[in-house]
């Protein structure tokens, strides 16, 4: 009886009446048929809902010919590509000591003396570069390198907070990066060294525990507040987590390393933190047209994208990809219009340096995958500006010498093929090769080969 009476006012809300003769109709058939019709109608209304609460359908992507057929343009030549690509991973295994750590910067012009200097995050960085490297050409060589400097990361870097023993830290000691800052963990450094151990873990399984990925990832859980930011540093000396600094790029770093970690463990804590930090990020950035040139954000989206079925979140795929695109539109605005006889022809920033446009482009062709068919012109800027972009980064390489395949800070005349490029150097830091120069090249290299020249 009582269901009935719940049954009967549900109905009263949508104003479904049935015929008289079946509210007045006692006969076992009368009663049955009115069960039925109402079971009907119960159905419905959940399918209606269930419809309503839908995700998005996958939208259609644009054809990658299309834009080069359209443009006249040219692809990047792939035997060029291949060579800059082994040339620039091999200058990082070159740069390799034999305990595991890099040598982290040099300078052509040898009358320039060094400061001994060292990166936590940029070590991290490069295991990730070289990792893509290995994935693409299974040189054993690669792997052996990428083995040897994530044996130096967990070595060296990677230790447990004193007051939270279960939570693994990748710290950024004084003494390794030879400077007088207290030791501490940052967001970036436990986001990049899950990066690369967890990439690492997928290639070689066994490389590291996965207890140990576990906490490096739970201490990125505990860094993570409600609205899904983040503090960016743990500071002990300081009391612990710190938010007087922030970084914009931590959070991406944190999600793409917790992705890799879903990938190869499945607990989806590590999904749906993942997509509270760019959830985070979006709602942040919401309604500027000059962003930051987010490329972790980037990558971090493409990854969740793909996963977005498994998330225990409500929400949409089409948040995601408007952040995505509200970053991409920003860069492309951004972007200097050099005359195509310039040296600088294809950097994307006005000062020559090369990093910058790598990790743009690092951005950019991943988030190719992501472009709805609807936004074709904008499909057509990204593969437009990365195919100028890919090109200046072989130009800028450095071609002879005992660095081979690096990158400098700059594209200078000692970069550049004699008789070729002549230009000016306008700082001391231009003919510097460091190791993240040559990462982000070397990742932008093999993600545009793998886009352009993979099937």
């Amino acid at each position: 009886m009582k269901n009935r009476l719940l049954k009967r006012r549900f109905f009263c809300l949508f104003d479904i009446k049935f015929p008289p003769m079946l509210y007045l109709a006692s006969s076992p058939l009368g009663l049955k048929v009115k069960s039925i019709l109402i079971n009907l109608v119960l159905l419905s209304m959940l399918i209606i809902l269930s419809t309503a609460c839908e995700q998005p359908k996958t939208v259609k992507r644009v054809s990658l010919d299309k834009p080069f057929k359209a443009l006249s343009i040219k692809k990047v030549d792939s035997l060029k590509l291949r060579n800059a690509i082994h040339d620039g991973a091999y200058s990082l295994i070159h740069l390799l000591n034999d305990n595991g750590q890099f040598v982290y910067k040099v300078n052509l012009d040898t009358s320039i003396k060094l400061k001994p200097k060292y990166n936590t995050l940029r070590h991290a960085g490069s295991i990730y570069a070289l990792c893509m490297y290995y994935e693409f050409s299974k040189d054993a060589e690669a792997m052996d390198a990428a083995l040897s400097a994530a044996a130096f990361l967990k070595d060296s870097l990677v230790a447990p907070l004193r007051k939270k023993p279960k939570l693994l830290g990748v710290w950024s000691r004084g003494d390794i990066n030879n400077d007088k800052d207290p030791d501490l963990v940052k967001l970036g450094g436990n986001g990049l060294g899950l990066i690369s151990l967890a990439y690492l873990e997928r290639l070689n399984p066994g490389s590291t525990h996965m207890d140990t990925l576990r906490r490096m990832g739970d201490f990125i859980l505990y860094m993570q507040k409600k609205n899904g930011g983040f503090y960016s540093k743990y500071i002990p000396k300081e009391g612990g987590r710190d938010d007087s600094w922030t970084s914009l790029y931590y959070p991406g770093e944190a999600a793409l390393g917790l992705l890799l970690l879903y990938e190869i463990d499945k607990d989806k804590k590590w999904l749906n933190a993942a997509a509270d930090a760019l959830m985070y990020l979006k709602n942040l950035r919401e309604g500027k047209s000059i962003v930051e040139a987010d490329h972790w954000a980037l990558l971090a989206s493409h990854k969740l994208l793909m996963h977005f079925d498994d998330l225990q979140r409500n929400y949409f795929k089409d948040e995601i990809i408007e952040h995505e695109i509200q970053i991409v539109k920003s860069i492309i605005r951004g972007i200097p219009q050099f005359p195509s006889h310039s040296p600088y022809y294809g950097c994307m920033t006005g000062d020559g340096r090369t990093t910058p446009t790598s990790t743009r482009l690092e951005g950019l062709l991943s988030f190719i995958y992501d472009i709805p068919e609807e936004r074709e012109s904008l499909f057509y800027s990204c593969i437009l500006v990365s195919n100028k972009g890919i090109d200046y980064l072989e130009r800028a390489q450095v071609k002879l010498g005992p660095y081979k395949g690096g990158m400098t800070r700059a594209l200078s005349a000692a970069a550049a093929e004699p008789g070729v490029i002549n230009v000016v150097q306008s700082d001391k830091r231009d003919s510097e090769v460091r190791i993240d120069y040559t990462q982000h090249a070397l990742s932008a290299w093999i993600q545009y080969y793998n886009l352009v020249y993979t099937p």
